[in-house]
């Protein structure tokens, strides 16, 4: 038994480095030294702040903070909604693509050959097809596409919230740690940006960790009644989050170490715990058959010609150049080899080769920088999204400073997450007591994603989010006192180093000068496309007519471009509605663009064909979703979910 407890320590003692780097990607800008001062800087009042609190707010009573969180989240949807309706954003790459997909099959059209994107990656089938059930009903309704997909987001972040709330309110009966993550949902821009507005399979997995957690905390003292309705409910949540997001099954892997580790030493926790685990793993497991009939009732058939081998991530991952993200070099050579077989023969010399040149410090160097990325949580606000649509007036004067600032808060408050971490893995080692089998299964977890995307997977920061739940979890559980990190001075000495860690890590890369990384203010944008890219067939503009949208610029620009087909004989220009000023765009390989002021105001613009035949022209239409304020015209008639692929920018220098 004492040999299994020293097993157990292991888990958190490896967990204590990436956490460290965690706590470095958080704090130090290597690019942009002034940001990451200010993340710092963030960081330190929010721990002096906190050690003032913390005594004074640990004397609410858990009415008081049950009241608090009601409260709180219904301030959160207010804000939410305010969000949605004013700061609409732009929604591209693969979430727009499957968006686009479940809005076609929701009108029935199953025609998967139009364009290559899902032979490419048929993963995001499953999402695809899952969304269009959701269309299907919202249809019944005449909501609109955007509508249907504010709402989904809405309940799955707003639930995620509220358990994770009440997870951190039952581990934790100290009112503190449940109201400084209540403040960090409030204030940061967690609960309004990207989770908020794009519809992907991020959200769905953190919403199916806590609950699983919850299902594990909760589980023995439940009636057999609610045990029933629970499990089935995990069942489901668990089989959906596994369609959406196959990384999932990591937690089966996690709960195999745990059942052999844990439960030769404590034979009854493993019990307790013993049909959620078998109930994971169902649900993990009805995902293959599953997936399947999604494959047969979507009519979607793999194309092997398209299809990328495993294998291309785990090469793409090791690609030095790009760190180990997702490398679009990488895949446009794959693209030009025939088949799937080719690749496949051709990555089993290549990612060897890779592996050799990048030698044992390479290999350790590349996988400390993907755990660093996989670690920032200042970068989720902003994934597949390219800014506001058309934010309002007020709101853009502003927006620089609200996004350095809301992305740096962003920051300090996973850097104080991964620091709490930290301290609590080594509470942990030191303990003469066991670890929980429920605290257990979350460490090994948060290991396993880790691991995975740093040593196997191509890395990004919405995917370092998995660990967000299950260090909720490590940390709120209720630990005996430890004599380390309990006294005073340690603690200072801790927060100390860390702060000036983060001090000198921003300002000796940056020696040559600190500056602010956001010089760039999206004025009005759309970028919503299916990419020509994968053989895309583009509209047609007739010969002799003018395609037409206006587009409403609520802050003065200096820089203006619209989407084009490359060797394009159309004629671009941007006119003022209100002086009608014309600003010609030039043309350059895939875009028309113009550099200059541009003063607030209405414009529109105008695609001509001077030729007397049809041309082809970049625009993208959707069956039931909004991608821009005002229609486009097209060949004389007018389309409400159609747009050009333009964005306005004011390039600033400070």
């Amino acid at each position: 038994m004492k040999m299994a407890n020293k097993i157990q320590k292991i888990f958190p003692a490896i967990l204590i480095l990436p956490l460290i780097l965690g706590v470095i990607s958080n704090l130090v800008n290597i690019t942009s030294g002034m940001s990451g001062l200010i993340s710092v800087a963030m960081t330190a009042i929010l721990m002096i702040v906190g050690k003032w609190a913390h005594p004074k707010v640990n004397q609410l009573s858990q009415r008081q903070v049950s009241y608090l969180i009601g409260v709180g989240l219904i301030i959160i949807f207010i804000v939410q909604l305010w969000v949605l309706n004013n700061l609409q954003t732009t929604v591209y790459n693969d979430p727009f693509r499957v968006l686009y997909k479940a809005e076609e099959l929701s009108h029935g059209h199953h025609n998967w050959a139009e364009y290559t994107y899902f032979w490419r990656y048929p993963n995001n089938v499953n999402i695809a097809y899952i969304l269009s059930r959701w269309l299907v009903l919202t249809n019944m309704f005449h909501l609109s596409t955007n509508t249907a997909v504010h709402i989904l987001t809405i309940f799955s972040l707003d639930t995620f919230i509220l358990i994770s709330l009440k997870t951190v309110q039952k581990l934790n009966q100290r009112a503190f740690a449940t109201m400084a993550l209540l403040l960090f949902y409030l204030v940061s821009p967690f609960a309004y940006t990207y989770y908020l507005q794009v519809f992907y399979s991020d959200l769905p997995t953190l919403l199916a960790l806590m609950i699983a957690f919850w299902v594990l905390i909760n589980w023995s003292n439940w009636s057999k009644l609610t045990k029933s309705l629970s499990g089935i409910g995990l069942l489901v949540v668990v089989l959906f989050s596994q369609l959406l997001k196959p990384t999932l099954i990591l937690m089966v892997i996690a709960m195999a170490i745990v059942a052999v580790i844990w439960g030769f030493s404590d034979k009854q926790a493993l019990k307790k715990v013993a049909l959620p685990f078998a109930i994971i793993t169902l649900g993990i497991l009805l995902a293959v058959p599953t997936g399947k009939l999604i494959t047969k009732q979507s009519q979607f058939t793999p194309n092997e010609r398209y299809q990328m081998p495993v294998a291309n991530w785990i090469y793409m991952s090791y690609n030095s150049h790009s760190h180990g993200i997702y490398n679009s070099k990488d895949v446009q050579f794959m693209n030009t080899l025939p088949n799937m077989k080719a690749r496949q023969r051709y990555l089993k010399t290549a990612l060897p080769k890779r592996l050799k040149q990048l030698g044992p410090l390479g290999i350790v160097k590349q996988w400390g920088t993907k755990a660093v990325i996989l670690l920032n949580g200042g970068q989720v606000s902003s994934r597949y999204n390219r800014g506001y649509v058309n934010a309002p007036k007020l709101y853009q004067r502003f927006e620089r400073i609200i996004t350095i600032f809301g992305n740096s808060l962003l920051q300090a408050g996973f850097a104080l997450i991964y620091l709490v971490g930290i301290i609590r893995c080594w509470q942990l080692m030191k303990s003469s007591q066991s670890i929980n089998i429920v605290v257990g299964t979350a460490i090994v977890l948060a290991l396993g994603y880790i691991s995975f995307h740093t040593l196997v997977w191509e890395s990004e920061c919405r995917y370092g989010q998995a660990i967000f739940p299950l260090l909720l979890v490590l940390e709120s559980w209720p630990l005996a006192p430890i004599e380390t990190f309990t006294n005073k001075t340690r603690q200072l000495w801790l927060a100390g180093i860390t702060i000036v860690v983060g001090v000198l890590g921003n300002i000796i890369p940056n020696l040559n000068g600190l500056a602010l990384a956001q010089k760039t203010q999206t004025v009005a944008i759309q970028r919503g496309q299916l990419s020509v890219q994968y053989g895309v067939k583009s509209k047609l503009l007739d010969g002799n007519t003018t395609a037409t949208q206006r587009v409403d610029l609520n802050h003065a620009s200096n820089h203006f471009q619209v989407q084009t087909m490359e060797h394009t004989k159309l004629k671009y220009k941007l006119v003022n509605i209100d002086t009608r000023q014309a600003y010609s765009l030039q043309q350059q390989t895939t875009i028309a663009k113009y550099t200059g002021k541009l003063i607030a105001g209405r414009y529109q613009i105008e695609a001509t064909n001077p030729t007397s035949m049809p041309q082809p022209i970049s625009l993208t239409f959707t069956q039931n979703y909004q991608m821009a304020p005002y229609p486009v015209r097209l060949n004389g008639r007018w389309y409400a979910h159609g747009s050009f692929i333009y964005r306005g920018l004011n390039h600033a220098s400070y």
